[in-house]
């Protein structure tokens, strides 16, 4: 299908130009002295006190031609994520500390353990299509949290997963954790991507940085997130906004092509505006989703893979605010081609800081929802109909034609959980709403035993991983 334009190519070109210009006249400040160095040799104006880089344009667009434009994640099995052919698919989101109980309406921080039950119910939802840690276990060490939370993701999720990483060291024990899943080739096929965050505005400091390099030196997958705010750390205009992203995105890359040409890099845009009464990251407002349909198409222009974000909501509750703010933007992203869509397939509520299992399920409806509405509408003499029409003829009906039993379940979406039921159905079931339907899928799942897919060898050397980081943090 053709996807939403928001601005004319000439359009496109301006902002390009414009990103453009901000690396080259006001510069991105990378706080590492390593990476100022091949900056430097790469011809770049490089003010080490500032520990600023001006970059030429002819610098940025050959990182750009020596980027993959297509990239391939695995899942364990049979599934895979294919970016960079005109694809869109669904994902849950990243971020919440808290688990929040719709029913009682109250919160608690999250735990391992609600990780591993996450990622047990995100694995049954058939329209997610790689997995996110969106649950941050409260009770582990920072400097230890992403082995644990690797340990789990890798374990319990069948599809591609993002993995977080919080240092060098970290990192190295999480390749060690791949290895004993796919073997040493397993860059050939990769089951995970890396995710890192820039901080807005054009800033790199020293451990994102290092984090960086050292991924691109490996040669895995690159998700480089940037989070600009409207009004805060970005422009209060949106497209001033995305000129401020494309410059932050365009000076990664730039640095990722200069350690390691070829190494794969995905955008993952979470940009936003600041609610100017409540001060809040207005996840759930249209501004996002206006910003994530001109990121694609920056990112079509660009040839790079992308990710986008929508499924965000600023209620405290899943109400009907929640309802409208989730589907709307997820509509509005798929509509506008973005590839793969972050937080679609969340639990989010309040603003991304908790997350609720429930919500899940509803965003998998959702997300079913969108994905009909993606396929069309399909145009040829057969799906016309005419003969069909004419033997029914006036008065009759089709619902033993032939006809329907070929088309009913291509053409007609069939919900999961939401319900089509009389005034007095809906009575003698118990009056129950989709939280509830949603509420008895996901405790039909956890009530089952958890599924493993990794092998028992895969197992025990990732568990000892785990515990060598623990070890190492007692000590200190």
């Amino acid at each position: 299908m053709d996807f939403l334009k928001l601005v004319t190519e000439n359009e496109v070109s301006k902002i390009n130009d414009s990103a453009l210009k901000v690396l080259e006249h006001t510069g991105f400040c990378v706080k590492d002295g390593e990476a100022l160095s091949l900056f430097k040799k790469a011809g770049a104006e490089v003010d080490e006190k500032k520990e600023v880089v001006k970059i030429p344009k002819e610098i940025v667009l050959n990182a750009i031609k020596t980027m993959p434009k297509k990239l391939t994640l695995y899942g364990k099995k049979n599934s895979k994520v294919e970016l960079g052919q005109g694809n869109v698919y669904f994902m849950n989101g990243y971020g919440s500390v808290n688990v929040f109980d719709w029913q009682t309406r109250t919160r608690r921080p999250n735990t391992i353990k609600d990780l591993e039950n996450f990622c047990r119910v995100i694995d049954k939802m058939e329209n997610n299509s790689v997995f996110y840690n969106e649950v941050t276990p409260q009770e582990i060490d920072a400097a230890v949290l992403d082995r644990h939370n690797a340990s789990v993701v890798l374990e319990f999720n069948e599809k591609p997963v993002f993995l977080e990483i919080y240092s060098v060291e970290g990192l190295k024990d999480i390749v060690k954790m791949i290895e004993a899943i796919s073997g040493p080739g397993w860059k050939t096929k990769p089951i995970c991507a890396f995710q890192l965050c820039g901080i807005t505005p054009l800033l790199l400091d020293n451990l994102r940085t290092q984090l960086l390099m050292e991924v691109a030196k490996i040669g895995a997958p690159i998700v480089f997130g940037t989070l600009p705010q409207t009004c805060g750390t970005a422009p209060a205009s949106l497209v001033g906004t995305i000129v401020v992203q494309t410059a932050e995105t365009l000076g990664a890359l730039t640095l990722s092509q200069l350690i390691n040409p070829g190494v794969p890099f995905i955008l993952n845009n979470f940009a936003a505006a600041m609610d100017q009464k409540y001060g809040v990251f207005a996840s759930g407002g249209p501004e996002m989703p206006l910003m994530q349909g001109l990121t694609a198409q920056m990112c079509r222009f660009y040839g790079m893979p992308q990710i986008g974000t929508a499924g965000s909501t600023e209620s405290n509750f899943f109400d009907v605010q929640a309802g409208y703010e989730k589907s709307m933007s997820t509509l509005f992203a798929a509509l506008a081609g973005v590839e793969l869509i972050h937080g679609a397939m969340s639990g989010w509520v309040q603003s991304v800081l908790s997350h609720s299992l429930a919500a899940v399920v509803v965003s998998n409806e959702i997300c079913g929802y969108v994905k009909r509405i993606l396929n069309g509408v399909k145009v040829n003499d057969d799906t016309l109909a005419l003969d069909v029409i004419h033997e029914v003829g006036p008065g009759g009906n089709f619902l033993m034609n032939p006809h329907t039993l070929k088309y009913f379940r291509s053409e007609i979406w069939e919900p999961t959980i939401s319900k089509r039921l009389t005034p007095a159905e809906w009575e003698n079931q118990g009056m129950k709403g989709v939280m509830d339907y949603a509420q008895d899928k996901v405790n039909r799942i956890l009530a089952d035993e958890p599924v493993s897919y990794i092998s028992d060898d895969a197992k025990g050397i990732i568990a000892e991983i785990v515990k060598k980081s623990d070890r190492e943090l007692a000590k200190k």
